[in-house]
């Protein structure tokens, strides 16, 4: 019986594997149906719609600019140092404390200082003593008619009055070095660095500096029009106060102005043609709201380069004495380089040609009429009309816009029946490694396969 029963069973699993081959190419052309048909979402997605609307000619000022950014600076920047030598016996302020002009900032030992002075005011008495001795000399030589007593007298005489010279100007700077041992501010503005402690050692220095620094690099900006590079950077920097036994830098207090500011940028070189000392520019700094507003006032003609792009610096200054600006603040700049004042402007996409001529679409008593005019320059989507138009005018602009779309979904019903693994239907089916059947598709003639599709496909729906 058994040996009769293998060639039915063979012809079933034969049977069995054909429906299984049916069942996954039934599949697989079903989801490539469904992934490439033609959707009524997809069609209404290329509609195409148009869209007028009237806007008045009016009268505005239009501007070119190259954008960039840099660091404000302030113009005056002072480094301050004791003017005599001595030991560091106050300092009077800190980093970050508001000074006026005449403001004590700290003073040095005096003592020494003070013998200097003695002495040479005692060497300047000795000097004048000796030249009024000279004088006596000279008129006794006068009363003898000698002529080699007066020459001799006469010339002790000269160098004496020479000497009387050399010490009143030891007089003077012994003064000068001692009233140099208490250092005041010599502007008004803020403490941006103190380089010395009390017990340090100065050196005296020759003279106060002032400076005013806005170099460094930037980074990368556009233009409205035309594109712009910019640059900028902090002309001064915070230092720390010394507590060493003597300090080695020729500055010991960096005193900086409040009152006025500057931005040093870099435009590069395909640009630096449009920038000329006197444009004016526009800033915007955060936290500030009011407007700012520069000119430039210096173009470099020395470049430097970065990689193939070669950049020129240029410095802008802030005008007036705005509040609430910060050295090393980030500002962003407009500079001015065209500026077309009151001219009547209408939309560019308002005006098209015609025969050659640039027209218009005008509304007349309600209708449009296609109207001539004579255009001048376009700047940011605007278009200068020289003739044609008055302000107020009202023309049309004519958009094209595209409407539609969506996305389609399906559903469907499952139905499992006698422990079977096929469908007929079923709400999402699954393809093996876990790919989605879209939209609950069908399964032709609802194939029942017993023991399900190999490799794992299943669904999942209403069953009954």
């Amino acid at each position: 019986m058994a040996e009769a029963g293998q060639p039915k069973t063979r012809g079933r699993r034969r049977w069995l594997w054909i429906v299984i081959t049916i069942v996954l190419v039934a599949a697989a052309s079903g989801a490539t149906w469904w992934f490439t048909r033609p959707t009524d979402s997809a069609a209404a997605a290329a509609t195409p719609t148009t869209v007028t609307r009237s806007v008045a000619a009016s009268v505005q000022t239009l501007k070119r600019s190259i954008s960039t950014s840099g660091n404000l600076t302030p113009t005056v920047q002072d480094d301050v140092a004791f003017g005599a030598g001595g030991r560091v016996t106050t300092v009077k302020v800190a980093e970050g404390d508001t000074v006026r002009k005449g403001q004590e900032l700290g003073t040095i030992d005096t003592v020494s200082l003070k013998a200097d002075l003695a002495s040479a005011k005692s060497t300047l008495a000795q000097a004048r003593a000796r030249v009024a001795a000279d004088e006596d000399a000279v008129d006794e030589a006068a009363d003898t008619d000698s002529t080699t007593d007066d020459t001799t007298a006469a010339a002790q005489l000269a160098a004496d009055k020479a000497t009387v010279a050399t010490a009143l100007q030891g007089v003077t700077d012994a003064q000068e070095s001692l009233a140099a041992a208490t250092l005041t501010s010599p502007i008004d503005g803020l403490v941006a660095k103190v380089n010395v402690a009390v017990g340090d050692t100065v050196a005296a220095s020759s003279a106060t500096s002032s400076s005013s620094s806005a170099g460094g690099s930037g980074s990368t900006g556009t233009g409205s029009t035309a594109g712009g590079a910019n640059g900028g950077g902090s002309g001064s920097s915070s230092g720390s106060s010394s507590s060493s036994s003597s300090s080695s830098s020729s500055s010991q207090f960096l005193i900086i102005g409040t009152h006025s500011w500057k931005v040093g940028v870099s435009i590069d070189d395909s640009q630096i043609n449009l920038v000329k000392k006197g444009l004016q520019a526009q800033l915007t700094v955060d936290g500030i709201t009011d407007p700012l507003f520069g000119r430039v006032t210096s173009v470099g003609l020395i470049s430097t380069s970065t990689g193939d792009t070669a950049s020129y610096p240029v410095e802008i200054a802030v005008t007036g004495s705005p509040a609430g600006l910060h050295d090393g603040s980030v500002a962003t700049i407009e500079i001015i380089y065209q500026q077309l004042t009151d001219v009547l402007t209408v939309p560019s996409a308002a005006v098209h040609t015609e025969s050659g001529s640039s027209v218009v679409d005008k509304s007349v008593n309600g209708s449009q009429a296609s109207t001539p005019v004579q255009v001048g320059d376009t700047v940011d989507g605007y278009t200068v009309i020289t003739s044609g138009l008055s302000e107020g005018d009202e023309v049309t602009v004519t958009a094209s816009t595209t409407t539609g779309g969506g996305q389609g979904t399906g559903t469907g019903t499952g139905n499992r029946r006698n422990g079977y693994g096929g469908y007929t239907g079923g709400g999402s089916g699954q393809y093996p490694g876990g790919g989605e059947f879209p939209g609950g598709g069908q399964l032709p003639g609802g194939v029942e396969v017993p023991g399900g599709v190999p490799g794992g496909f299943s669904g999942q729906g209403g069953g009954r």
